[in-house]
């Protein structure tokens, strides 16, 4: 069964992130508790219901999607809050895709406003904070500076 869980395809990753992009909460938490891991990161390359191309984590992909329920759940599940991608991480998508109840529940789980992921390290364009403002979103913004 392990063994299942983890398998990979070349699109959606494993199967908890295809529960994920398909929006199946009791499915995510079923192979939760059947054993999928929750910090495992795949390469994931889809088109609905956003484009996505990234190698990330399951919390990672639900934020992109901005299923804060989904994410509550991973949370819950012991998903680390700053367990980035290679080119994002979950409060930069919350903050790109302006969610504020998602970014709320990010920082309310100890999300590092100033984490950058690892590929960009040298770009503070990348922060949660300038996504934000470059994208208009000053809920947002605010939110973030208040933390």
């Amino acid at each position: 069964m392990k063994e299942f869980l983890s398998k990979t395809s070349s699109n959606t990753g494993s199967p908890l992130f295809e529960a994920i992009i398909r929006k199946r909460e009791e499915v995510v938490a079923l192979l939760l508790d059947r054993g999928s891991d929750v910090e495992q990161e795949c390469s994931v390359n889809i088109y609905h219901p956003i484009e996505f191309r990234d190698k990330c984590t399951a919390l990672c992909l639900a934020c992109a999607c901005g299923y804060v329920d989904i994410a509550r759940l991973l949370l819950t599940r012991g998903a680390s809050v700053n367990h980035g991608s290679l080119h994002s991480s979950p409060l930069i998508y919350a903050s790109e895709y302006n969610n504020v109840e998602l970014m709320q529940l990010l920082l309310d789980h100890g999300a590092d406003v100033h984490m950058v992921p690892p590929c960009l390290q040298s770009e503070e364009a990348h922060l949660p904070l300038y996504q934000a403002c470059l994208n208009g979103h000053g809920d947002i913004a605010e939110l973030l500076m208040g933390s």
